[in-house]
């Protein structure tokens, strides 16, 4: 019993642990409000939201637009992870 509560203890602290980075990638991104601007029509489409060319500030972006209209809750839960993740990977430097 008691190898079984360690284990299940180390997994947890793991999954502490990756949140916790996850949560720190997405510290420093910043979400703009003003000097924004958005085309009407959308490039890319996704399960959960679709991509729209933009520019912030004179440059140009991709802004990722979420549709959450009728989502249940845990649907809503696993498109923010999977955001946050998004945003670690972007984040992570690339190497050749």
């Amino acid at each position: 019993m008691m190898k079984q509560v360690a284990a299940g203890s180390a997994k947890q602290t793991q999954r502490k642990r990756a949140h916790s980075e996850m949560e720190k990638a997405v510290e420093d991104v910043e979400f703009a409000y003003t000097d924004f601007d958005m085309d009407e029509d959308f490039f890319a489409e996704g399960g959960f939201s679709k991509i729209y060319k933009a520019k912030l500030g004179g440059t140009l972006v991709a802004a990722k637009v979420f549709e959450t209209k009728g989502l249940r809750m845990d649907k809503m839960s696993k498109m923010h992870k999977d955001f946050i993740n998004e945003i670690a990977i972007m984040k992570a430097p690339s190497h050749p």
